[in-house]
Parts: structure tokens; C-alpha cells; sequence
């Protein structure tokens, strides 16, 4: 492949953003551009060779860093602006807040005392149900939204 679609790649990286192109994603990743390429261009192409493709371009794919906390200016200021824009709210508009956590329902393997020579058992971490917890908080209410488990459907033989 050539240095056009080189050109093609850094445009998209550079100058738009997925939510542009129809994705609901924060992140480019070299998946999505291949599917780009084949969708928009007709081009079929590898995650392998997108990533070349980008190295060229002097573009690199790797995992973001952490970002810093916010210093004390920002943690003074945030608060300020999230109150002035409630505070601009229409009568019929509303804000949510919603939070999603992982409830881990496996026990840490610590140390533990045994006989000498008796194994050491822990339950097998890849059989263990993974739980999450999700809701949402209406700001002028305070109710609180979860969302429900549908009901699972049950066959019943006649």
C-alpha cells in the first residue's frame, strides 16, 4: 500500500473524530481504521498493516498513559461551572449522573496456613461469576435509576 493511503489514515486521525464517522467510541484503534478503509475506500486491509501504514505517517498505536489528577485550580473551578450549567437548565431538560463499577466476587488468594505438605486450594478465578452494578442519579430528584435484569424465559415442555 501505498503513501496515499498513508495521507488518507493521518487525515482521519488528525482531523476528525469517530463520533464524525458514525462510531461510539473515544479511541482510534487500528480495527476501526481497517474497517474505515474497507467501508469508505473499498480497501481491504489488516490491523497490522494499518498500524504500518500509521508508522509511516509518523503516527504511533499504543496504550494511553495515565492522566494526572486535576491540580487544586481545576478542583476549585469544576464545581463552579457544573453548578452554572444546572443552574442554566430548562424546566424540561435534565441531568443524569451515571456510575458502572465491578463487583469482584472472588476471594484474594493470601496467605494461608496449611499442614506441611497439604495443597493450597483457591477457587479457579475463570469460573467465578463476574457481577457489575450500575445506576443513574437524577440531579434535581435524587432518584435513583438501575437497570432491571429482564426475566429470563423459560421453555416449558407439554
Amino acid at each position: 500500500m501505498g503513501l496515499g493511503w498513508v495521507a488518507v489514515l493521518v487525515g482521519w486521525v488528525t482531523t476528525k473524530t469517530l463520533a464524525d464517522l458514525g462510531f461510539l467510541r473515544s479511541r482510534w484503534t487500528c480495527a476501526v481504521l481497517a474497517l474505515l478503509l474497507r467501508k469508505c475506500e473499498g480497501v481491504l486491509a489488516s490491523r497490522e498493516t494499518v498500524r504500518r501504514l500509521l508508522h509511516r505517517g509518523h503516527l504511533v498505536y499504543r496504550r494511553p498513559g495515565p492522566i494526572p489528577p486535576p491540580n487544586d485550580d481545576e478542583r476549585r473551578v469544576r464545581p463552579v461551572q457544573l453548578r452554572a450549567l444546572l443552574e442554566g437548565l430548562l424546566n424540561d431538560e435534565t441531568v443524569v449522573w451515571q456510575d458502572e463499577v465491578e463487583v469482584h466476587t472472588n476471594p484474594k488468594d493470601r496467605p494461608d496456613v496449611d499442614a506441611q505438605g497439604a495443597p493450597g486450594e483457591s477457587p479457579d478465578a475463570g469460573h467465578q461469576a463476574q457481577r457489575y452494578l450500575a445506576g443513574s442519579i437524577h440531579w434535581r430528584t435524587g432518584q435513583v435509576f438501575s437497570p432491571r435484569r429482564r426475566p429470563s424465559r423459560v421453555a416449558i415442555a407439554k
